[in-house]
């Protein structure tokens, strides 16, 4: 995005905003061994409106290796 060109048209908080929020979803995180869709990052950078190459073929539920959740939790919360 072109931050320049909005804090022209917009003013300051509109970069600021956006810069807040693209942070925010970066720390988002999902619970070990369960897939991220990422949709809060794809909306903010625009990706949500392209149909790409990894939307077909990576799909979550064709995953060959699917770790047990209780496991990697507590491997996580330094348990083991």
């Amino acid at each position: 995005m072109d931050f320049a060109m909005l804090r022209n048209t917009q003013g300051i908080h509109m970069p600021l905003r956006l810069q807040m929020e693209k942070n925010v979803a970066q720390k988002i995180n999902r619970l070990p061994g369960m897939h991220s869709s990422n949709l809060m990052s794809d909306t903010l950078s625009g990706r949500d409106e392209m149909i790409d190459f990894e939307d077909i073929l990576n799909n979550p539920a064709d995953c060959e290796v699917m770790g047990d959740t209780h496991l990697l939790m507590d491997r996580r919360a330094g348990l083991l």
